[in-house]
């Protein structure tokens, strides 16, 4: 009680003579450091606990950015936004979008100019650049000045961000076509390409440029009416309008033939092909053909259009899709990803449109040849898995209760995703030790050529009751087991009448001298009285402080994100 006393202390201390704008810290936590609390937000979105939806910034993350930035470290938090943002490894860019934005409405000009001048390689995409000019425009809102945020310098950075995107002509024209209308996460605020040139006043001298502004702003016809004979020999216009008209002639296109060139001459995808031809095997043997390797096949839906048969060239080109090792390998797909897209097809029908009509499904033939393969892909997606080398213990919840969805990713129940987590570290961690905990508690193996089914088999010949997510912590302080990492997957945290978790950890760690071990509480399927944060009260002179341990997280609901966090937290790089 009386370091965090004196932590507390030395923080007022540090922060007394702060601006009235620069927000002080009010609560403890155990990190230290503001720049690891800010790499903590920017991969959790809070302190301590990963949520499976978005949940949107609280304000002590931008008076925590601007802390950062009044004490002289701003260029070091644009550098950790860019390079986190380099590594692809955070499961959400809105956070990293939103500290950009607290960065470039700052009033440190070194800061500010290095945010803008990241703003193009961080927001690649319209929906990440409408999220950071909403994002700015809430912040100016927030100030002294009530500005709407249009200010010289954000005008020229987002002018900027077209004109980068104009060294790509057909980029931009597919990038403009694509994501006209976003709603960005949080505030619910719409944003389109028109509402920016609106707002921003965008003008430049580029011949590209002006037919871009005059196609967002009155549309193609105009576009082309405004372009000159000088203009026309201009190969970047040419090139750009070429684009837009194909695409405006393959959504009314009734010619087969005609579709399928349009498809492969500008690698055109799904949601430019004419609603006439949707079912056509010769445009979707096109359009698959013509796809970028990273793009998501929809396979349940060319299965519902009978376009999956076996022996056709549509299964051919699935197949050798979703069986590419090295495509796998460079992308880095998680097996919860795989494993979610094919219990989805093995079931046959999928629930479509709004939550409110249940009954309406989509429902096809499961190809045999289809399932093998997505088995295949499942089996080796575990390859680029990379063990930490720690202690882990890993207890999964056996109850009935696990047989439900998870929050995140409904198309796996608790069970099954608790089973895949199994697998991939049992075949990845040389030192694990892997327990069914419920009425008792149980130690299951698993063997390396255990297929999914058999591994939940195995899970649910244990006996199920009442489960206690402190038991393995009890469990290895009685048996004097060295642990370096428990990770406890169940439905929901109970607490009423049962040992805390953390309190848990603590006995366990003072018993064993074990003062680093780390707790990962993943609840699958949280209901509104679920206890996720391990947070603990502790009370200094009669005014109680919150602390946040950061050798614990939690995880509420599941996704293939929150796997990989698990394995960046283990290896101490959050």
């Amino acid at each position: 009680m009386g370091q965090a006393e004196s932590k507390v202390d030395e923080w007022k201390a540090k922060t007394r003579s702060y601006p009235k704008h620069v927000q002080v810290r009010t609560s403890a936590w155990n990190g230290g450091d503001d720049m690891v609390l800010l790499r903590r937000f920017l991969y959790l979105g809070t302190e301590s606990v990963y949520s499976s939806t978005f949940v949107y910034p609280d304000q002590k993350y931008a008076d925590l950015i601007n802390r950062l930035i009044y004490e002289g470290r701003g260029k070091e938090v644009v550098q950790l936004l860019a390079t986190i943002n380099y590594s692809g490894s955070a499961p959400r860019h809105n956070y990293i979008i939103f500290a950009l934005a607290v960065c470039a409405r700052s009033d440190d000009i070194s800061t500010k100019k290095l945010a803008y001048d990241n703003l193009c390689q961080i927001c690649r995409i319209p929906t990440h650049f409408f999220m950071f000019v909403d994002f700015c425009q809430f912040e100016s809102e927030k100030s002294q000045s009530r500005s709407k945020g249009w200010g010289r310098a954000h005008r020229r950075a987002v002018l900027k961000w077209y004109e980068e995107k104009c060294k790509n002509p057909e980029g931009l024209a597919r990038l403009l076509t694509t994501y006209n209308l976003c709603t960005v996460e949080g505030h619910g605020n719409r944003w389109s390409h028109k509402d920016i040139f609106r707002l921003g006043h965008l003008s430049s001298d580029d011949d590209l440029m002006k037919v871009v502004k005059t196609f967002v702003l009155f549309g193609f016809k105009k576009a082309q009416s405004q372009v000159s004979e000088e203009t026309k020999k201009n190969e970047r216009v040419s090139e750009f309008l070429t684009y837009i008209g194909s695409t405006i002639k393959a959504k009314i296109c009734f010619d087969e033939d005609e579709l399928v060139g349009l498809i492969k001459r500008h690698g055109l995808g799904k949601q430019r092909v004419s609603k006439a031809l949707m079912t056509s095997k010769n445009v979707w043997e096109a359009i698959l053909k013509t796809m970028q390797p990273e793009a998501e096949i929809d396979i349940c839906m060319l299965s519902a259009k009978g376009l999956c048969g076996e022996d056709s060239e549509i299964e051919k080109e699935i197949i050798e899709k979703i069986t590419n090792a090295d495509f796998f390998h460079r992308a880095r797909v998680h097996p919860i990803r795989v494993l979610s897209v094919l219990l989805t097809y093995e079931k046959g029908e999928k629930r479509i449109g709004r939550k409110s009509n249940p009954r309406k499904k989509r429902k096809w033939n499961v190809n045999k040849n289809i399932v093998k393969a997505l088995n295949e892909a499942y089996e080796f997606s575990f390859r680029d898995v990379q063990p930490t080398g720690k202690h882990v213990l890993l207890a999964v919840d056996v109850s009935e209760n696990m047989r439900v969805s998870c929050k995140g990713c409904p198309t796996i129940m608790c069970n099954q995703a608790a089973a895949s987590m199994m697998m991939m570290t049992a075949r990845t961690e040389p030192n694990c030790k892997i327990f069914g905990f419920s009425e008792g508690f149980t130690q299951i193996r698993i063997d390396e050529d255990d297929t999914f089914s058999q591994t939940v088999e195995k899970m649910e010949s244990l006996p199920s009751g009442k489960a206690d997510c402190a038991i393995p912590m009890l469990w290895a302080k009685q048996h004097k087991e060295k642990i370096d990492v428990f990770i406890v997957y169940t439905d929901n945290i109970p607490t009423n009448g049962q040992t805390n978790p953390s309190k848990a950890l603590e006995e366990y760690r003072r018993t064993m001298n074990q003062p680093e071990t780390k707790l990962i509480l993943v609840a699958m399927a949280p209901n509104p009285d679920t206890t996720a944060d391990p947070s603990r009260q502790v009370v200094i002179d009669s005014k109680k402080a919150t602390t946040h341990d950061d050798r614990e997280i939690n995880i509420v609901g599941f996704d293939a994100h929150a796997a990989t966090l698990i394995a960046k937290f283990i290896q101490d790089e959050l």
